[in-house]
Order: structure tokens, then C-alpha cells, then sequence
């Protein structure tokens, strides 16, 4: 089962439902998900950061008292307590969350083997789904 963290933070529906990829971000990863042979329900879905940043950017946390810092090293607990042998990072924050890497377009559609990593996991590298919704 794929581990699909990192969103950067809930957009306004996931903020309103209060669960990650709900809204127009989440049909998309569904439908690509889907064409990929994975099943959502058998992927854990989660944020960097589960708390909605002012002006849904995630550069802004820091206006309402959120340490996007501690806010990674929270997100790497949490996939460290959920053993998966693939994660699939979605956009910039979640790859530098992970990696310490910056830049997905030069990563997305890269596997990011364990061995170059902390982790005991492989990293699979895609651009966020809202992103595409921005630029096409």
C-alpha cells in the first residue's frame, strides 16, 4: 500500500472536510492513481501540514504561529510510525520535506531510491495536482 503524503497543506476542502485531497487536487490524484493500477483506499493520504495557511500559501504559516519546521519533522514522524516500501511525494514541499531536494519539476517522475535517503522507503516524485490545474 502506497504511502501519498504530502500535500502541502489542506486547500478550503480539505479544510472544510477536514481530510486531505477532497477537492478538485483529489479528483485528479484519484484519476491518477487510478491509471496507475493503485486503488485510493489502499494508499494513506496525508499533508505536511494539516493546518490551512492564510492565503493557501504555505510561505504564510508563519502568520498564524505554524513552524512549517516542526510541522516536517511531524510529517516524517508520521510516516516513519506508517512502514511503507513506496511514498509518493506530491509538489516542492513535500520533496524537500523528505529529500531535503528542491525543485520537483526536475524530479517528478523520478524514483528516489532508500539508499540515497534516510528513509527505509523509496520516494516516488510527481507534481501536485493543484499545480496542474494552475498551469494547464
Amino acid at each position: 500500500m502506497p504511502l501519498v503524503p504530502p500535500d502541502e497543506a489542506p486547500g478550503a476542502t480539505e479544510h472544510k472536510f477536514k481530510k486531505p485531497f477532497v477537492g478538485w487536487s483529489g479528483k485528479k490524484l484519484d484519476s491518477l492513481l487510478a491509471k496507475a493500477g493503485i486503488a485510493r483506499a489502499t494508499c494513506l493520504i496525508g499533508n505536511v501540514c494539516p493546518i490551512k495557511p492564510p492565503g493557501n500559501k504555505i510561505s504564510l504559516l508563519s502568520q498564524i504561529d505554524v513552524d512549517l519546521n516542526e510541522e516536517k519533522e511531524r510529517c516524517r514522524e508520521w510516516i516513519t510510525a506508517h512502514p511503507r516500501r513506496l511514498v509518493i511525494v506530491l509538489g516542492n514541499t513535500a520533496l524537500e520535506c523528505l529529500t531535503g531536494k528542491t525543485g520537483i519539476m526536475n524530479y517528478r517522475g523520478s524514483l528516489i531510491p532508500k539508499e540515497m535517503i534516510e528513509f527505509s522507503f523509496d520516494i516516488f516524485c510527481m507534481v501536485h495536482p493543484a499545480a496542474i490545474a494552475r498551469d494547464w
